[in-house]
């Protein structure tokens, strides 16, 4: 699997109301791009604060559908400029009107002191006092990184992946204690922090809902006969297929009610992904079993090879302007070929 094979989509609609987010678009957001993402800060905002959030999701856009497995996720810095920032998990389709502020937030903050190898706790210094208690709390107990790396793919520099067992917040200065201790020592001086990781419960890849039927006697067999999904062409969507006849002719939709082509549980039925070139799924003739009618219907939702998340960038009112500003989401993980 190659870097090229790992993408970030925006979502649907981006805004800063109730509407932004929902499903995946097919818009890539180019790594390091300025305003690829997030928008430019004007300096009304500067001067008033804002709080916006952006969603986008991680594609394993893999061409050969291997799998993307074990991801993690993390800020690799604090923002260099006033503002700051931490993510969440989101699902396929939920909107800005659908956050929940009780959600696990997750971020990023420099270590307070130097912190000697062998050692089972440091005190890192967050931003703002709200990433250090209450809802945006952004250090829970589990995984986490600690690094001196200029850069996450360095070489040079020292990365340790780490357990949080406990926190205890003093101000802004949190403490974390570790399951076991540090192999390496760090510096302030070198840019040392720590970081949590989000750590999705499955490997990315395309994947089914649960099938349902209308019919007296119409059958599947998903075990012997899966429905075949595509990395880069299979989506967020819900399909229906409607029997025409008696004779297995049947016509499918998605849920807008949008024709993806017609076939028969004789012959493999391949619809294409008319946006990447690839299909949708793919349904071998075996899939069909027992007897099919006239009006009767089967509905299969598809999930695509995608984790979505959500960020979100606190403007403090007063904010100095800074034009390399950035904000850089990591993911890690392992390509498999199944």
């Amino acid at each position: 699997m190659l870097l090229t094979d790992l993408l970030f989509y925006r979502s649907a609609t981006v805004s800063d109301d109730a509407s932004n987010g929902g499903k995946p678009s097919n818009t890539v957001v180019p790594p390091g791009e300025v305003g690829g993402l997030w928008p430019h800060v004007p300096r009304a905002e500067r001067t008033a604060g804002s709080r916006k959030w952006r969603k986008e999701f991680f594609k394993n856009a893999n061409d050969a559908d291997e799998l993307f497995i074990s991801p993690m996720f993390w800020l690799d810095k604090p923002t260099p400029g006033e503002d700051w920032a931490f993510f969440q998990a989101g699902t396929m389709t939920d909107t800005q009107g659908d956050l929940v502020d009780a959600a696990q937030k997750y971020g990023c903050a420099y270590l307070k002191t130097d912190v000697l190898a062998g050692a089972s706790s440091f005190v890192v210094t967050v931003e703002d006092a709200e990433l250090a208690s209450g809802n945006h709390f952004i250090f829970p107990n589990g995984p986490g990184r600690i690094t001196d790396k200029a850069n996450p793919t360095d070489v040079a520099g020292n990365e340790e992946f780490v357990t949080v067992s406990s926190t205890s917040v003093a101000g802004n200065d949190v403490t974390i204690n570790l399951a076991e201790p540090l192999v390496n020592g760090y510096t302030v001086a070198a840019g040392a922090r720590f970081m949590s990781i989000y750590q999705p419960e499955d490997d990315v890849r395309p994947s089914l809902g649960t099938i349902t039927t209308i019919s007296a006697a119409g059958a599947f067999d998903d075990g012997g006969y899966p429905p075949i999904l595509d990395n880069i062409g299979t989506p967020e969507e819900t399909f229906t297929f409607t029997f025409d006849d008696n004779a297995g002719n049947f016509t499918c939709r998605t849920a807008a009610g949008a024709s993806v082509g017609s076939g028969n549980i004789a012959a493999n039925f391949v619809p294409m992904n008319s946006f990447f070139s690839k299909p949708l799924f793919t349904i071998e003739p075996g899939f069909w079993t027992g007897t099919w009618v006239q009006d009767d219907t089967l509905t299969m939702p598809t999930h695509p090879a995608m984790v979505p998340l959500w960020t979100c960038r606190r403007v403090p009112p007063g904010c100095a302007t800074l034009p390399s500003n950035v904000i850089k989401l990591v993911v890690d993980g392992e390509g498999l070929d199944e």
